[in-house]
């Protein structure tokens, strides 16, 4: 379950890197460079005894990268 999340987690950071990063090969770069490292944080952090900074760093991205589509839409 825990692996579960955090490859959400992951897949919504790359989203949001991806999506305000605007060099083509930066983005490209930079996105799966930085989720990783994501990972392998809330990894080690989930392993340690501060659970609520775990839960806290994993839902996060969910909702920044929510509020990044909401106002992409509110902007059309």
């Amino acid at each position: 379950m825990i692996g579960l999340i955090i490859l959400t987690s992951m897949v919504f950071v790359a989203y949001f890197i991806f999506a305000i990063t605007k060099t083509k090969i930066i983005k490209y770069i930079l996105s799966p460079i930085i989720s990783l490292l994501y990972g392998f944080m809330l990894f080690f952090i989930g392993m340690s005894i501060s659970s609520v900074l775990y839960v806290v760093l994993a839902i996060l991205p969910v909702i920044v990268v929510a509020v990044h589509i909401i106002l992409l839409k509110n902007a059309k």
